[in-house]
């Protein structure tokens, strides 16, 4: 699994800054930008200010902070399907490869810069992540990174469901497992625990929101 470290650095590359660039941006030593990409978690003030310069979720540096980013959509170069989030999963087994779906096979695509071709795209169907994420929002999902605690996540259960849901770790089992909850601030949804008996599988973090290019 990619760390958050290795993400500012390819993000960094794909638009073009320096880290002398970047750390004048930032406020902070070319030094520092180094230690973030080694794996340093910037202060809540740097990391709303990565964000927003990298075109991440703020949530990807700190879990606690509402996603804040904006996408300069000039850079974009490459296109993936866009999937709906209630029928992820029937639309997955109809293309047989979710990663490698063309544009053509499906009624939307989003275009991303070329290091995030391998990411997945859901619009969210309901108002269960309400009100960090919308009816209409559209995620990228990056199946590549590590969740970390407090971050969100997609997260599919055999073939009939998936959500997008806050990932809170809460240790491993007796027999191994680890087990976590998923939870909304929503409160007319429920808080679901996975572990065992109850498993289901992360496809991917969320390190972007976009909602002004796809209205709900």
């Amino acid at each position: 699994m990619r760390e958050i470290g290795e993400l500012i650095k390819e993000r960094r590359k794909t638009l073009g800054i320096s880290q002398e660039t970047l750390a004048k941006e930032l406020g902070v030593t070319r030094q520092m930008v180094g230690l973030y990409e080694k794996g340093a978690q910037p202060s809540r003030a740097v990391a709303f200010k990565l964000a927003e310069r990298l075109q991440l979720d703020v949530g990807v540096f700190d879990p606690l902070l509402a996603p804040v980013a904006r996408v300069d959509t000039s850079i974009e170069v490459h296109s993936i399907p866009i999937y709906r989030l209630g029928t992820f999963l029937s639309e997955r087994r109809g293309t047989g490869n979710m990663l490698g779906t063309s544009e053509e096979e499906t009624s939307e695509a989003l275009s991303v810069a070329p290091a995030r071709r391998k990411c997945i795209a859901v619009r969210m169907t309901d108002d269960s992540m309400s009100p960090i994420y919308g009816a209409g929002d559209v995620l990228i999902i990056d199946p590549a990174i590590e969740p970390r605690d407090k971050c969100r996540v997609l997260v599919s259960f055999g073939d009939e469901t998936a959500i997008v849901r806050q990932y809170n770790y809460r240790g491993v089992d007796r027999k191994g497992s680890v087990v976590y909850d998923l939870s909304t601030p929503n409160p007319d949804h429920i808080t679901v625990t996975v572990n065992a008996e109850n498993p289901g599988k992360i496809e991917g973090v969320v390190i972007e929101r976009r909602t002004e290019e796809f209205p709900a």
